[in-house]
């Protein structure tokens, strides 16, 4: 369907793309990879015909349709919805029209025989190609679209300048799923989606008839979608046939291998060479000596393996401060023009906890982040925060905050603690990818992902114990998203993070809050988890105890009885740990010598050390009953 040969591209100095050569089969779902900058969207745009290789040569098969996802929005303001969907099939758009003028035509000549028996035959044999073209499917097709990318049917009518930048570019990935082209290239489709419409389109891509070429930074999104995956690393392209967990098993098995017969020829080497300086004088070994070095004249040289490019190396500085509960939530809602977002429901965070708060898109998720940061005061319900809570909060929009007019170093010391040391930032920012003089960059000059790195290097230059996260992966590459995780894993305080990466997710979290119809419900395990609950959610609704409202049966979800022993086992682990941090506190005390100087306060705290410990000691019987129960219970579900 399409093929690369030997394609060249060069910015100045720099090659892009060197002899690259790729083949796109029909229907063939594939993932084009690699660091940020390396080249992936100038390759899209060289097979698209945006931009022309300086060298190599593009083949199609005849008759293919292409269409292209780019990051630009072209919707037409006065049209409504449902208009600009069907602006993307302009031709079947004509022959609507055409037919809407032949029908009326027709009305007008029905005296005239002649004329009318002309405009019919051209009417019927434009219906057949219509027919044909599938244009009477046209309407639920759109239906179909625009409601698995999160539209409501209501908003067909809505104009398309009533909607958000965002919401505009669901639009445009919607009007090019619509137009089912032969080959789809997507550049970040995933962005601007919630994640039950990225699931959506998981679907929907997988069942595609024709072929897609996919650049995302989404691992769940390529794992599940592509079947193929391309890597471009140095201007140089590398195939893998398999996903993307395939390519980086593979990759690594190739540099194993690699390393071992570079090791192995280097110690062929080192030895042949000290047999070559050691005898080279000597007579009765001369042959050997003229062969060895022969040999080695023609020896074919094992390359090194190449190490990864380089990815960011992120430690936020946690205060050590330690909080059994940080946030107590109860009720909360916000109000804003004509519209309320009700974030109801009694929920407690505890210190050290690693949240994902999950929901559609406009539930009202970064309004709680927000209100959980002190940034918006302005809100219905109660909120206690810990008086020891340090937050950081890193909003969706950080990296657009940013002052251009600032060199890069500037920008760090305007987030940094005053007489925080030079040295101390480039540090930071070094370990985020800005180096030498990279430090004296303008802002303004920066891309989207520096930006990100930027924003994030800012929050690494204050301590805290609480840390907000509104979409902290947006611009990152793979390789930094998996650094980030791993430093957030290390972080000693709570993290909240709102992400539609789901594999970022299941790194970081172990719980989940979604926010749905104003509700705010929790689970507790990573994404993965929650996926797989409410899946059973979905599937034994329908087996679940009809009440009524209004005299109308109401199919209600009732938990089993596994579930509500899982539920109480995990409350109870949950006391335990509370229980493990009062001890902690109270041993810390009798250790403060202070204390340990007034008679009073020691008997004080040696008696609140016994109830400690025996507080302790029933809830992990307690746990430990509860945990049994379970396990029993499970292996006769088993059984």
């Amino acid at each position: 369907m399409l093929h690369l040969h030997n394609i060249e591209k060069s910015f100045g100095a720099k090659k892009v793309l060197d002899e690259v050569n790729l083949h796109i089969k029909p229907k063939e779902k594939v993932a084009l990879i690699g660091s940020n900058g390396c080249g992936k969207t100038t390759l899209l745009k060289i097979i698209m015909g945006e931009m022309e290789p300086d060298a190599g040569e593009i083949i199609y098969t005849s008759s293919i349709r292409t269409a292209y996802l780019s990051q630009i929005v072209t919707v037409l303001p006065g049209n409504t919805l449902f208009e600009e969907m069907k602006r993307a099939l302009p031709d079947l758009l004509e022959m609507e029209r055409r037919l809407q003028f032949l029908e009326e035509e027709m009305g007008r000549w029905a005296e005239n025989p002649e004329l009318l028996q002309h405009l019919m035959d051209e009417y019927t044999t434009l219906h057949e190609n219509f027919d044909h073209q599938q244009g009477n499917d046209l309407g639920w097709k759109i239906d179909r679209i625009i409601q698995g990318l999160g539209f409501s049917l209501s908003d067909k009518e809505k104009y398309v300048n009533e909607f958000s930048g965002g919401w505009q570019m669901r639009i445009e990935l919607a009007k090019l799923l619509l137009q089912e082209m032969d080959l789809l290239l997507l550049d970040e489709p995933t962005n601007h989606l919630d994640l039950k419409a990225v699931e959506w389109l998981e679907d929907y891509l997988s069942d595609y008839p024709g072929g897609v070429l996919i650049v995302s930074h989404d691992r769940f999104f390529l794992n599940s979608v592509t079947k193929k995956t391309i890597h471009l690393d140095k201007g140089k392209l590398q195939t893998y046939s398999g996903n993307y967990d395939f390519f980086v098993a593979q990759r690594e098995a190739d540099r194993e291998r690699q390393e071992q017969l570079y090791m192995t020829q280097q110690k062929k080497l080192e030895k042949d060479l000290r047999f070559i300086e050691r005898f080279r004088a000597k007579a009765t070994l001369a042959t050997r000596v003229k062969s060895r070095e022969k040999l080695l004249e023609k020896m074919e040289m094992v390359e090194a393996p190449e190490k990864d490019g380089k990815s960011i190396s992120v430690s936020f500085d946690s205060d050590q401060k330690e909080i059994t509960t940080v946030f107590g939530l109860n009720n909360l809602s916000k109000e804003y023009p004509g519209k309320t977002v009700p974030l109801l429901g009694e929920l407690e965070i505890m210190g050290d906890e690693r949240i994902a708060l999950v929901g559609e898109n406009g539930c009202g998720k970064t309004t709680l982040i927000r209100i959980l940061a002190g940034n918006d005061r302005d809100y219905e319900g109660k909120l206690k925060v810990h008086f020891n809570a340090k937050i950081r909060y890193y909003a969706q929009n950080q990296a657009e905050q940013l002052n251009e007019e600032h060199t890069v170093l500037q920008a760090m010391e305007e987030a940094a603690p005053a007489g925080t040391p030079t040295v101390r930032l480039r540090t930071i920012l070094g370990a985020f990818l800005f180096v030498a003089d990279d430090v004296f960059k303008s802002v303004g000059v920066l891309s989207g992902g520096e930006k990100s790195r930027l924003a994030l290097a800012r929050m690494v230059c204050r301590s805290s114990n609480v840390l907000l996260l509104d979409e902290p992966t947006n611009h990152l590459d793979i390789r930094s998203r998996d650094a980030l995780a791993d430093s957030l894993d290390d972080y000693e305080g709570t993290v909240i993070i709102i992400s539609h990466d789901r594999y970022f997710i299941d790194q970081v979290c172990s719980r989940v809050i979604e926010l749905s119809d104003g509700k705010l419900v929790s689970y507790p395990g990573n994404y993965s988890y929650f996926r797989e609950k409410k899946k059973q959610q979905s599937s034994s609704s329908s087996d679940s105890s009809p009440r009524k409202k209004n005299g109308k049966k109401l199919w209600v979800y009732e938990p089993s009885a596994a579930e509500k022993l899982e539920k109480q086992t995990l409350n109870l682990e949950d006391q335990v740990a509370s229980a493990e941090r009062r001890l902690a506190e109270v041993e810390k005390a009798m250790e403060d010598p202070a204390n340990m100087a007034d008679e009073n306060k020691m008997q004080e705290l040696v008696q609140e050390y016994t109830n400690s410990k025996e507080d302790l000691e029933i809830k992990i019987l307690a746990w430990e009953e509860k945990s049994l129960e379970l396990e029993e219970l499970r292996l006769q579900q088993i059984n």
